[in-house]
């Protein structure tokens, strides 16, 4: 019987870790695939910049390369922070779904969910104006200036960044690890290598 509950465990703790390592494995990949309409000529202009370098630091260096998921799972996480305020009282609906139990918790969570995709939107669109006025003096950001080009930017890194913390989120429930914390260590370890390069 004992032999059956410890093999039961096993199984479970390697699909757990199995399901961590593959959100870790997709999110690596993710980071090497280039945004397209994004000038990757700029990228090797732009290093050293001191602002940048310390948002691409937190993005796990995904903003230098023009990712796909540059702006990885900041969104996900000002939405849980707005969420967290408006239970302490703010709201009374909040308050209320606090209290329900397991109920409660799920409203939370597809309200952070539903919060999450302006924070997407406006951040894409703000790190975006802010890079393209850094480097209004070397290169043009975007290969094309035609209006839809930079909407298909912006959803691109929005999609992205929602894809990416529900699959972080929902590793958090079935993996071993916090997947929205995963993904924000892998950034910072990822970016290492080069900060040691550099001193």
């Amino acid at each position: 019987m004992d032999v059956n509950v410890n093999s039961t465990s096993y199984k479970d703790l390697a699909k757990k870790i199995g399901i961590s390592l593959a959100l870790a494995v997709v999110f690596l990949l993710a980071q090497n695939v280039i945004t397209p309409f994004l000038n990757v000529d700029l990228i090797e202009k732009m290093k050293g910049m001191g602002l940048l370098e310390n948002l691409d630091l937190v993005s796990g260096g995904a903003i230098a390369k023009f990712s796909i998921v540059s702006i990885g799972v900041t969104p996900f996480i000002m939405a849980q922070i707005v969420v967290q305020i408006l239970q302490t009282q703010v709201s009374p609906t909040f308050t209320e779904w606090a209290k329900q139990g397991n109920l409660g918790q799920l409203r939370l969570k597809k309200a952070t969910y539903v919060i999450s995709i302006p924070f997407a939107l406006f951040y894409s669109w703000g790190v975006l104006q802010w890079i393209n006025t850094l480097s209004s003096n070397k290169l043009p950001l975007f290969t094309d200036k035609h209006w839809y080009v930079y909407a298909s930017v912006v959803a691109i890194w929005s999609g992205s960044s929602l894809l990416l913390s529900y699959v972080a989120d929902k590793t958090s429930t079935v993996g071993i690890a916090n997947g929205v914390s995963l993904i924000i260590a892998l950034g910072i370890l990822n970016k290492v290598p080069e900060m040691v390069k550099r001193h």
